[in-house]
């Protein structure tokens, strides 16, 4: 493993954590001035088989939120900023539905699940289009998994967060 395979993957980590600390603040905002209920889910409430297609989590504004903040990092830092930005909002849904066929409601934790979608999935189609060597996509994911709980947990102390993990 070289130099740039590193900076690559923690270049792409970060990129792809504040998208993703981008949903932790946008529920805390929702919170904090009582707007939980301007926020429709993503499955506008449809069943799949008897459970929520996704739950309550995935929502229109973390979708726009996400694909805002895909865009600044375009802007300023990354030619696939936008693409970040979708791959972790629907990196999430897709843990969203995963969950919900294992019959764990939302905010129920399930491994690698809640700490690995998004990268996992963005982090697959942005190798797939050329922009991410295969060690560095595999290497992102370990970072993410290493500090992501830590990230978690200093959000639930500031109250960002409403759960550990």
């Amino acid at each position: 493993m070289n130099y740039f395979t590193v900076i690559e993957a923690v270049r792409f980590a970060i990129l792809c954590g504040l998208v993703n600390m981008s949903h932790n603040f946008l529920g805390a905002f929702k919170k904090l001035y009582h707007l939980e209920n301007f926020d429709p889910p993503f499955d506008l409430g449809l069943n799949f088989f008897g459970q929520r297609l996704f739950g309550k989590s995935a929502t229109w504004w973390g979708l726009v939120v996400s694909l805002l903040v895909g865009a600044v990092i375009q802007i300023f830092y990354s030619p696939v900023g936008i693409i970040i930005g979708f791959g972790c909002f629907f990196g999430h849904v897709l843990g969203s539905f995963i969950k919900r066929r294992f019959h764990i409601q939302d905010g129920g934790y399930l491994p690698l699940v809640d700490h690995g979608n998004y990268i996992i999935f963005t982090g697959a189609i942005v190798f797939f289009l050329g922009y991410l060597s295969l060690a560095s996509y595999l290497l992102s994911i370990l970072l993410i998994l290493a500090i992501h709980p830590i990230f978690c947990f200093v959000g639930y102390k500031l109250g960002i967060r409403d759960r550990k993990l």
